[in-house]
């Protein structure tokens, strides 16, 4: 598994040459020495069953060139082969935290209402419904706003994106989220939100076009979204 997160000013416990050993012990993984987020993706990946998390501040040596550029040289390979991305989509700076792994970190619950004698709920999408469509729940997020998580979100296969007001399911097939029930038998038809927001129904294959005209074409309307 691999986290994507806004790093920005926040005390972030960097792995560097000098640091490197003290990574490498037991249990230095703990609050105080690395930011929330991380802390909270630890969690996450131990909740799901997984073994092992890659973070960029954690795994790549940041004051040693060669191993920058060996690593940044192969993002596709480390996002696109990862089995799940964290993604932090609330807050930016990486102190944050992901929102609904510790108690009361959640800015908005669902409270039920009567009318009537029938039970409502409010949804948990922070966009007004019919307004900002599709895409409001990343729409205005520091994360969406970075070309480096840019790369990292087009990258992913599945991203569990954990936003402030509730968590996200993304693949390749669909977009789940908590505040709606979609559990039939037949595969959802709905699209991939990120690559909506991103490419606007373009599709990956006419994206990675082989030819350097298409492919610059397709990058500059990608970067200006």
């Amino acid at each position: 598994m691999v986290l994507s997160y806004v790093w920005e000013s926040a005390n972030v416990n960097l792995l560097t040459i000098e640091t490197l050993n003290k990574f490498q012990t037991r249990d230095s993984f703990c609050s105080g020495s690395v930011p929330q987020t991380i802390l909270d993706a630890v969690r996450v990946t131990e909740g799901l069953g997984e073994r092992y998390l890659w973070v960029d501040s954690c795994c790549i040596i940041q004051d040693s060139d060669a191993d920058k550029k060996e690593f940044i040289s192969q993002m596709d390979i480390i996002y696109g082969l990862a089995s799940l991305t964290i993604v932090n989509a609330a807050g930016d700076h990486a102190d944050h935290g992901l929102p609904g792994v510790r108690p009361m970190t959640r800015y908005k619950v669902q409270e039920p209402f009567h009318v009537k004698g029938v039970s409502i709920v409010e949804t948990l999408d922070p966009g007004e419904f019919g307004t900002r469509g599709i895409d409001s729940y990343l729409e205005g997020t520091t994360w969406n706003s970075r070309g480096w998580t840019l790369q990292e979100g087009l990258l992913s296969r599945k991203l569990l994106v954990f936003t402030a007001e509730q968590v996200y399911w993304e693949c390749q097939k669909a977009t789940w989220c908590e505040d709606s029930h979609w559990e039939t038998s037949v595969e959802p038809s709905e699209s991939r939100v990120f690559q909506h927001i991103r490419l606007e129904h373009l599709e990956m294959e006419e994206f990675w076009a082989s030819k350097i005209t298409s492919f610059d074409k397709n990058y500059r309307h990608l970067v200006q979204v």
